[in-house]
């Protein structure tokens, strides 16, 4: 399960890391595009990651 903190209306499944990383930075990019500003980042210390769970940050 992908999920961006920033834009909470984005989260899907993937079947590799691969892929979900280029899709992420896709509808992000997509997203981005259609605002006039860009959301304010989430604060690292407010993410909760369970076990398990990773944390990546995507340049787009």
């Amino acid at each position: 399960m992908f999920s961006v903190p920033d834009f909470p209306q984005v989260q899907f499944e993937a079947p590799t890391l691969e892929y979900g990383l280029q899709s992420i930075g896709d509808v992000i990019r997509e997203e981005l595009s259609g605002m006039a500003y860009p959301p304010l980042s989430t604060r690292l210390e407010t993410i909760i990651v369970a076990p398990g769970q990773l944390l990546l940050q995507v340049p787009v």
